[in-house]
């Protein structure tokens, strides 16, 4: 206990600020695109997607033939981007080349559209370089529904189904997490997605020919394969790609930012158990700061008996929210500090010889 109040001490000294913690990882974050922040527009229509990652891969459209609309209070009384499915598309101003990543998107798909609707979002090197490539489709040029593709190469992309995913007239939250192309896990709505590979992608061919954009971009892709110009007829409210594979606890968080943001239906609390923890994690508390009552997620990677207490700022005890045996998985945890006085506690969780202390404050 000793120890234990000595750490809060130098915490307390290192950390006085009541400002509370960021909503989703911000290391690695390559591109954060929002329709209520950041878009610029002339006549109703968007001609500029501001990233707000800091990395400036923003997303553009000069023609105004092209331009989607800007749509005010759709979704949960937040604005979207509407595209036609016909020509609509922005394209990105630059882009890291990506190994590995993890892909958020809110968007919700309609039926009908141009000759060969099919792409949501695409990004890789400028260039047209499709060793790099990556591709997010509703149906395709075959019309097939529910499909994402992956391209590495011109002869070694593929095409896969993920049933749900693209339902037309419903919101969908769509996580992606890539390693390779056989080593892909996609999830929609937090539900994890079962995607089977049906046949080898086509052949990109040449440069993506987008005159606004190196990079990729959201709605549409120019000129492949054949020169066809591929757009997809979908309303599209937050991008978030990360160039890097995301952790079970870094994931959950995103979903959760985005259910709250948007109260889209079957958000991460009702089924967050689905994602198979790789290792221990706990995670901060949301909100934060709270009155009176906050969460808390953690994960066991195997069975362990678990603790998870919280103390006040002199390392008195007030609460144990767990003191028990937990089988592997992801789990979460309501704290009501009702009957608790305003300010800084800590909560301190034990899992086998894993021991993790977070701050959390309540205001009131």
């Amino acid at each position: 206990m000793k120890n234990f109040r000595f750490f809060i001490a130098s915490l307390l000294v290192a950390t006085l600020s009541l400002a509370a913690m960021a909503q989703i990882p911000t290391s690695n974050l390559q591109l954060w695109l929002k329709a209520d922040a950041g878009v610029d527009t002339l006549n109703g229509k968007v001609n500029r997607w501001h990233d707000q990652s800091g990395k400036k891969n923003d997303a553009i459209q000069l023609d105004s033939m092209r331009q989607p609309l800007f749509v005010g209070s759709e979704l949960n009384q937040k604005p979207v981007l509407r595209f036609d499915g016909f020509n609509d598309k922005l394209g990105f101003t630059g882009s890291t080349p990506m190994s590995q990543f993890t892909l958020f998107m809110v968007v919700k798909n309609y039926s009908g559209g141009g000759e060969h609707n099919s792409h949501v979002i695409n990004f890789g090197p400028s260039g047209g370089d499709w060793n790099k490539w990556f591709f997010v489709l509703w149906g395709g040029l075959n019309r097939v529904p529910d499909l994402i593709a992956f391209s590495e190469g011109p002869n070694g992309g593929m095409f896969a189904n993920a049933p749900n995913i693209a339902i037309n007239g419903e919101w969908r939250i769509i996580s992606i997490v890539y390693q390779t192309k056989f080593n892909t896990t996609l999830r929609w709505n937090s539900n994890n997605a079962t995607m089977t590979v049906f046949e080898p992608g086509p052949s990109f061919l040449g440069p993506m020919g987008d005159p606004n954009g190196s990079g990729g971009g959201i709605a549409g892709a120019d000129g492949v394969p054949n020169g066809n110009l591929l757009t997809a007829k979908c309303d599209f409210a937050e991008a978030i790609v990360y160039d890097t594979l995301l952790h079970d606890s870094e994931i959950l968080a995103v979903e959760n930012y985005l259910t709250r943001k948007y109260n889209i239906v079957l958000g991460i609390e009702e089924i967050q158990g689905e994602i198979i923890p790789e290792r221990f994690t706990l995670s901060q508390n949301y909100p934060n700061p709270f009155n009176p009552s906050t969460t808390i997620h953690f994960s066991v990677p195997s069975s362990e008996f678990v603790t998870l207490k919280v103390y006040d700022v002199l390392g008195n005890e007030v609460a144990t929210l767990v003191n028990e045996e937990k089988s592997r998985g992801s789990y979460k945890v309501d704290f009501n500090a009702a009957n608790l006085k305003r300010g800084i506690y800590f909560y301190n969780i034990q899992v086998g010889t894993h021991i993790d202390i977070k701050k959390m404050v309540l205001i009131k």
